[in-house]
């Protein structure tokens, strides 16, 4: 027997034409119901289901499905969906959902281009060094002609509006984190403030409210990190709230694990 096709699942099918995406011996894809993981001899594992499946098939602009692409990250283990939202601008994606299959955890980045994929930026020959080289010169270069190039691996790349090539090499991005809504038994809280676990050296804090959980939650002030005692400081006196952290773009940081809050009931001292 040369090769057999078996059925592995049924009513089961891709839901965009170039969402598919193989990450190592995996494969990753969106379906009408959801986003799904086929590892080898498997079937298909829901990924998404109670996270970001009715979330994202809310957002999706199901009328430009061209746009709705996947890639994998080369040098990074994530999946990056991009896509056009419902409110994106036309004949381009506004949105990526990436999704780190190590970690098993999702998030999003606004970034507008017209096609994600991976490309390996083509290198140079020792002919074509002398014109790159300061003053023209392979003599004035900095650079030791003996360091492994990386030009020639493959990184993520994506065509933007204006159909040019671009590599994900800038600055950081703006970086907004929130928590989960925190509240109790019918008691008030105070929210004295918060300490972001993190090493970026300018984050501002902030904090929602709401009184029940039918009104919509209500965005409080921006308060920078204090360089000293690490802390973000506010007073905010509610039933419901939830902790929001902002990275501004351009700020060099590693890492943010989550927040340190100084809450007590209100009425206490």
């Amino acid at each position: 027997m040369i090769f057999q096709i078996e059925r592995i699942v049924q009513d089961k099918g891709v839901f965009g034409p170039c969402s598919i995406v193989r990450a190592g011996v995996s494969v990753f894809f969106f379906s009408t119901q959801g986003f799904h993981r086929i590892d080898p001899g498997g079937f298909p594992t829901p990924i998404g289901r109670e996270r970001i499946d009715r979330t994202f098939f809310a957002d999706l602009d199901q009328a430009n499905l061209q746009l709705f692409v996947g890639a994998v990250d080369p040098r990074n283990s994530r999946i990056m969906w991009a896509y056009k939202s419902t409110n994106g601008a036309s004949n381009q994606f506004d949105k990526i959902l990436a999704y780190d299959f190590v970690l098993d955890k999702f998030t999003t980045i606004r970034i507008s281009g017209e096609y994600l994929l991976q490309i390996a930026q083509p290198g140079v020959t020792l002919e074509g060094l002398d014109p790159l080289a300061p003053g023209g010169s392979l003599d004035a270069m900095i650079q030791s002609l003996d360091n492994f190039s990386t030009a020639n691996t493959p990184e993520l790349g994506c065509f933007d509006a204006a159909h040019a090539l671009n590599f994900f090499r800038g600055p950081n991005l703006e970086a907004v984190l929130e928590s989960a809504e925190q509240g109790t038994d019918g008691r008030r809280l105070k929210l004295r403030g918060f300490r972001p676990v993190s090493d970026a050296p300018a984050v501002y804090g902030s904090a929602s409210r709401r009184e029940t959980q039918q009104q919509a939650a209500t965005a409080g002030a921006e308060s920078l990190i204090n360089p000293v005692t690490g802390r973000c400081n506010m007073v905010v006196d509610t039933r419901y709230s939830r902790y929001r952290c902002r990275i501004p773009s351009g700020t060099a940081w590693t890492f943010i694990a989550g927040v340190e809050p100084d809450v007590i009931r209100t009425g206490l001292r």
